[in-house]
């Protein structure tokens, strides 16, 4: 008999803990950024740190700093360059399963603000920055209606521009992201396998291309 209360009573814990809202809000542009996050009632700053008053050290004699190579630095590759080909691939391969996952959730997550800006610089290479305006377009009018009916987005607002003069991309934007625990759990469990595998064929695709541009 006590083991069935505490099978209950676990039981119980297991399907509060999934009810629970966790979200996080990301808003800024170019260098100057804010993250927040909340879990259930609490809500606090994850980025930028807050700043701590600095303690008084001792002087220390410089020490000497190792070279790092400029090819280690290379191969520390965070993210594969954003192209065309890019894009088309991970929508062939994260965005199906993602979406099966979101169908089984649907009011399970919710975005709110949705207020994104970017422009595509251009100014490198012009018909590719060209595609990209075209795809990002594309995703954007296609995608939304998909989106809203797979989440709740009670007021987006999204912009694409290009420009021609300026190599960077230009980004602002205020997101914010609430899901329940539990969707959070079953959402990773759905997508996060495809979403690492096209990730690490990422990295491996562009390896060859940056060796032949090295080796140039």
């Amino acid at each position: 008999m006590t083991a069935l209360w505490v099978f209950g009573g676990v039981l119980l814990v297991l399907i509060l803990l999934s009810r629970l809202w966790l979200g996080v809000q990301v808003r800024g542009a170019e260098e100057d950024w804010q993250v927040r996050a909340r879990v259930g009632p609490l809500r606090f700053q994850l980025y930028p740190p807050k700043a701590e008053k600095p303690e008084k050290k001792p002087a220390e004699k410089p020490k000497k700093q190792k070279k790092e190579s400029s090819g280690a630095a290379e191969k520390n590759t965070a993210f594969p360059k954003v192209t065309p080909e890019l894009l088309r691939s991970a929508y062939r391969e994260v965005w199906p399963p993602v979406r099966r996952a979101l169908s089984r959730l649907r009011k399970s997550v919710r975005v709110d603000p949705l207020d994104v800006s970017l422009t595509i610089g251009a100014a490198d290479d012009p018909p590719e920055g060209a595609e990209l305006y075209g795809l990002a377009q594309g995703a954007v009018w296609s995608g939304m209606p998909v989106l809203e009916q797979l989440l709740e987005i009670p007021d987006p607002h999204i912009h694409i521009g290009i420009d021609f003069d300026t190599p960077q991309p230009q980004l602002r934007l205020s997101v914010g992201v609430q899901v329940r625990l539990g969707a959070l759990v079953a959402i990773a469990l759905g997508a996060g396998v495809p979403a690492i595998r096209w990730y690490q064929n990422s990295l491996r695709r562009e390896a060859p291309a940056a060796k032949k541009t090295a080796a140039a």
